[in-house]
């Protein structure tokens, strides 16, 4: 996709490829790596920082609930709005989806999308900021940095979604 352009503009479908190719592969690709991670850096430090079990803890939830939620996006609705583009496109029918409109996997998708803010907020308060102690190693630091560049690129991917995605296949269908 030609990244100059406001997402706005583009095809669904191009959005959907964004979204998988630029979060989607991220995600799962940052949490493949920090889990074992966590478990180093909370075998070095966990006794003086109980703080970092607890931030185990809640990235495994995060994990779990954002394999889950890429798995149904990626399985029911993104073809569902890519086959809705093309039906409005070729002027043809749209089959019915199985979920009656696409409000409804929508709106489980916001509601999954803030329970993944809330989780990212929660590790970053746990973490204060993100904010090295002064007896972290290198691997704490650099997990630190790490969780920053994942909230931030979440947060991107969650805007893609919520406010350019949705709202048009909305539209879309009501069209």
């Amino acid at each position: 996709m030609d990244t100059t352009k406001p997402m706005a503009t583009e095809s669904l479908a191009a959005l959907i490829d964004h979204i998988k190719i630029t979060h989607h592969q991220y995600v799962r690709a940052q949490i493949a790596r920090f889990t074992p991670i966590f478990d180093k850096i909370c075998a070095k430090h966990g006794a003086e920082h109980p703080e970092l079990d607890q931030m185990r803890t809640v990235f495994a939830g995060l994990s779990a609930e954002l394999t889950s939620h890429l798995m149904k996006e990626e399985v029911m609705l993104f073809p569902y709005i890519e086959r809705l583009e093309e039906a409005v496109i070729e002027k043809s029918p749209v089959i019915p989806p199985p979920f009656g409109t696409v409000k409804n996997p929508v709106r489980m998708m916001m509601y999954e999308h803030d329970g993944a803010a809330e989780a990212l907020r929660e590790l970053r308060r746990l973490s204060n900021g993100y904010e090295p102690f002064a007896d972290a190693c290198g691997g704490l630091k650099t997990l630190y940095t790490s969780l920053t560049e994942f909230e931030a690129d979440l947060h991107q991917h969650i805007h893609l979604e919520n406010d350019i995605l949705f709202p048009r296949a909305i539209a879309l269908e009501s069209a």
